[in-house]
């Protein structure tokens, strides 16, 4: 998760003429100048190849990229070895992926306590919206998390979460930002949750309000309100990896108005998500006062009255962008979903309803069944076909990249992108970026998931091909 970047010429039309104030990684005396005395535009670049040679209306589309490959349904992985990928994930402690299947019945107090207190108070200043954060708000928020009530030994607990959430560093929806107008930051948010995540309860916070929860890839605070808890593990168990399941493969959409559940109503569903299928045996004739025809039928979790699981079936339009079943891994269907989240505004943690860099590689690799640890340091480590980058001249790595298959993960310190293929002999990426900087040295904002290819600066001077340090094929 880091504030990011771009360029002209060719990758700023692939990056649908967002940035024409940027000059790519070249000190400010190497620019070009622009014979006419304009700015670049759709149509005319002041660097790479002329417009005519990239289609207009192509590049920022993934049939594009998609007709360059040889092999685009190609198989890459199928489900027996997803499974085993996966497994390898939650057996290496680097990843921070967890097997929530196997997680422990109950914790111990120093264990459960080192847990909580793995995030503590920042050093630096910080603002909760316009105030700066003072001892006094702090005290109060450990306070908060109820460590006195820790006991030696502590039962988890196993729910469902019913809603988009924000998974967060402490038990509170206040925002802490690391100046009064960094309003896009909040840096309490760790992360986003998906209708129908699975999650271990090991604490409950002093007010009542929170649940501090272990999900597959990350640990935090969130609502009480937002989690079903099942009655036991066995209940709950049942539903981590369901048979027949349907797969959200589109960026987002919402459930059709529910006059009679207000629970349901225009809920989000986010890529990734994975529901339940009712059998064709036991779908009821409507649902809602609507034809059971009308889409598929799955299981959403409700929170009852007392904070309990229900199951409730639920209509998903035939229209809805999902899969029965994870898609096959392929390079063509990853591309696919990649260029689903092209143009989204860049999401810190999930907030805003969008995704930062390592969100989005999440997302589009969970509608394979892959499942990804969460922020960057983790995703260099997972397995895979990895060329270390790191000591090669910007020539090499751009040779090892070039080799490399479609859809191989690009990272740096606190960044990864998508590769996705090759335009006049340079690489191409697909990645949610927030700034960059032009020759100069300018900070210059984008905030967007954009297509660029690799010179540009993501530090004065530096070009993001220059600082990459691994290139990685999941396989």
């Amino acid at each position: 998760m880091m504030k990011k970047t771009l360029r002209n010429g060719l990758a700023l039309l692939l990056a649908l003429s967002l940035l024409a104030s940027l000059g790519g990684c070249r000190r400010e005396e190497e620019q070009q100048p622009d014979s006419s005395g304009s700015s670049p535009s759709r149509t005319e670049v002041t660097d790479g190849p002329s417009a005519s040679a990239v289609p207009d209306g192509g590049p920022h589309t993934a049939g594009y990229w998609i007709a360059k490959l040889s092999s685009p349904r190609q198989v890459q992985m199928d489900a027996a070895a997803i499974e085993e990928y996966n497994a390898a994930l939650t057996s290496d402690a680097s990843t921070r992926c967890v097997d929530l299947a196997s997680y422990p019945e109950s914790l111990g107090r120093e264990e459960l306590k080192a847990l909580i207190e793995e995030i503590q108070r920042p050093e630096e200043d910080r603002y909760i919206g316009r105030e700066k954060a003072t001892d006094a708000y702090y005290t109060a928020l450990e306070n908060n998390r109820a460590l006195s009530a820790i006991k030696d030994s502590n039962p988890v607990r196993y729910g469902f979460v019913v809603t988009g959430a924000i998974l967060r560093a402490f038990p509170t929806d206040d925002p802490s930002y690391e100046f009064a107008e960094d309003v896009e930051f909040d840096l309490f948010a760790e992360t986003s949750l998906r209708v129908f995540e699975p999650v271990v309860v090991l604490h409950t916070s002093a007010d009542g309000g929170w649940y501090f929860v272990q999900c597959y890839n990350y640990r935090g605070w969130v609502r009480a309100q937002d989690v079903a808890l099942a009655a036991g593990r066995s209940e709950w168990s049942g539903y981590l990896d369901p048979a027949d399941k349907l797969v959200v493969t589109g960026n987002r959409f919402r459930l059709n108005v529910n006059p009679y559940d207000e629970r349901v109503s225009e809920l989000e569903l986010t890529m990734g998500t994975v529901l339940p299928l009712v059998s064709e045996a036991d779908k009821p004739a409507q649902i809602d006062r609507v034809t059971a025809g009308s889409g598929y039928v799955a299981l959403l979790p409700v929170r009852t009255g007392d904070g309990g699981l229900q199951l409730r079936p639920t209509l998903i339009p035939w229209n809805a962008d999902v899969s029965e079943g994870y898609l096959p891994y392929t390079q063509e269907n990853l591309l696919a979903q990649a260029f689903k989240l092209l143009g989204d505004r860049h999401g810190w943690s999930g907030t805003l309803s969008s995704r930062d860099a390592t969100a989005l590689v999440m997302d589009v690799y969970q509608t394979f069944g892959l499942r990804l640890p969460r922020n960057s340091a983790q995703q260099a480590q997972i397995p895979g076909d990895t060329v270390e980058l790191a000591g090669m001249d910007e020539a090499g790595k751009r040779e090892a990249i070039l080799s490399a298959p479609v859809g191989s993960l690009l990272t740096m310190d606190g960044y990864v992108g998508i590769y996705v293929g090759e335009e006049g002999g340079e690489p191409y990426a697909l990645h949610s970026l927030f700034v960059a900087y032009d020759g100069s040295g300018k900070e210059q904002l984008i905030n967007a998931a954009v297509l660029t290819d690799l010179s540009l600066c993501t530090q004065p001077g530096e070009s993001c091909l220059s600082q990459l340090k691994q290139v990685k094929t999941i396989s």
